[in-house]
């Protein structure tokens, strides 16, 4: 059967509906390339655990990805043991390096710098949540003693990084056609490939050039120091260079770069799921003062801390309710290949076989959250009867399960409870044009829409805050 996908439909809910045709799992087939589609929760963790996690763990072979990542850094790298050495490094790394109060310190450092630019600007969503989540990265990882991103080189990390997690834009068709690199120029033009070609390529080399000034910057300054270690990247360069000293010949500079901008790509990832928050929070007043109500019964004018947060139920259940309903496409559609001969109920699936996983499923269903309405907002999902939080681990997965979850997921929910403490506290969140505001949004696919239309988020100072 041919199938021309609905580009306005969420993706994840449009595999979902061919799931209800079809069972799972599903073979689709992009253009040219079969992929087998997991599209329940009992086939996802099949995947994911057990014989399954040592199975699936190659990558697609991506041309534009591969290109610019050389198959290294944690994102890109096929599950075994270099990913195994890598994922341990940076993960001991972030420990040594991120404490809780400077995590804190960063957060408030970013919303006072931004505190004179917010009032009563119009923004829009995903570009106001990911240079957030940016500075306190860049802050925290790379820039105690460096100046952060340039608004430049900004508008680039979050151009490339847009293109690189939209399913469904051009690079993927040129991944799936690689006919289309061969076309004439005046075709390849038309198109669009030479202005993808040409942001990946300013990517790379301003990346790189990023990456090598920090790198050698850092070395300075623990060379000067007598080898002490100030941040994550200077841990990160020391535990390099121990696996380079003791023969580790997988490890090289390029990896190294690539490890270093692993961590800029970590501030992309979880602004979707800021973006629904503020999204459900300005569409919903109602729910927006129970929160800014719980943070003054709480914290008050006080700086948000994160011992506060077991006390502030309501805003954690408003948090993980939309990474619920919204995850990024690099976490729905996890894509792997397996390495050896395999088995899925009565389908035999060759070595070498693209698999995708539809992870949304297991947070759609109704028997896994209460309520018979999955795609309404509703905290109270995650509440107990008595008002305490309950985050549902077995059945919840906003950022990845098992050997490939992000490293730092835990840092990523500090951020995020940071963030939206500390602009709750002060603003009063909105949506304009107002005509163009839904009463509400009751699907997922309605969400999508409204967070790729003109809608704007404009943030209002609370009077007497």
């Amino acid at each position: 059967m041919l199938y021309f996908p609905n580009f306005k439909e969420a993706p994840h809910a449009m595999f979902y509906n061919l799931g209800l045709k079809y069972g799972s799992p599903y073979t689709f087939w992009y253009c040219c390339e079969p992929t087998i589609i997991m599209n329940t929760r009992e086939h996802v963790k099949l995947v994911n655990n057990g014989e399954g996690a040592t199975n699936w763990i190659g990558r697609r072979h991506s041309l534009l990805l591969e290109g610019i990542g050389q198959s290294k850094g944690l994102s890109l790298t096929p599950y075994g043991p270099f990913y195994t050495q890598q994922r341990k490094l940076v993960h001991q790394a972030l420990r040594k390096h991120l404490s809780d109060e400077l995590m804190e310190r960063q957060c408030e450092g970013v919303l006072d710098a931004l505190a004179d630019e917010l009032a009563y600007k119009r923004f829009k969503p995903s570009s106001f949540t990911f240079n957030l989540l940016l500075d306190v990265m860049c802050g925290l990882i790379y820039f105690h003693r460096t100046p952060t991103l340039t608004s430049e080189q900004r508008n680039m990390v979050y151009r490339c990084f847009s293109t690189v997690y939209n399913p469904f834009q051009l690079r993927c068709w040129i991944d799936y056609f690689p006919i289309l690199r061969s076309l004439p120029f005046s075709v390849q033009q038309k198109i669009g490939y030479l202005s993808v070609k040409e942001d990946w390529d300013g990517f790379e080399k301003n990346a790189f050039t990023i990456c090598n000034e920090l790198i050698d910057e850092h070395k300075r300054n623990m060379e000067e120091n007598g080898g002490f270690e100030t941040d994550f990247l200077d841990g990160l360069i020391t535990a390099y260079e121990k696996e380079v000293k003791s023969g580790n010949t997988l490890f090289e500079e390029k990896q190294l770069k690539n490890l270093i901008f692993s961590m800029i790509n970590a501030s992309f990832t979880p602004h979707d799921q800021m973006d629904a928050l503020f999204f459900h929070l300005a569409l919903l007043p109602d729910v927006q003062e129970k929160c800014f109500q719980e943070i003054q019964m709480v914290i008050g004018d006080a700086r948000p801390t994160l011992d506060k947060k077991s006390k502030m139920s309501y805003l954690e259940a408003c948090t993980y309710e939309a990474m619920r309903i919204h995850q990024p496409p690099s976490l729905i559609f996890k894509t792997y290949v397996n390495q050896r001969d395999t088995k899925i109920e009565s389908y035999n699936v060759p070595a070498g076989s693209i698999v995708q996983l539809n992870s949304m499923v297991n947070h759609i269903p109704d028997e896994n959250f209460p309520g018979s309405d999955p795609h309404i907002f509703r905290p109270e999902r995650f509440l107990t009867a008595e008002g305490n939080f309950t985050n549902c681990k077995d059945e919840f997965w906003p950022f990845g399960m098992n050997r490939r979850d992000c490293v730092g997921k835990d840092q990523a929910k500090t951020c995020i409870f940071l963030l939206v403490t500390g602009l709750l506290q002060k603003y009063r969140f909105t949506l304009e044009p107002k005509e163009n505001v839904p009463e509400n949004i009751e699907s997922v696919k309605e969400l999508f829409n409204l967070l790729e239309s003109g809608v704007m988020i404009v943030p209002i100072p609370r009077v007497g805050v």
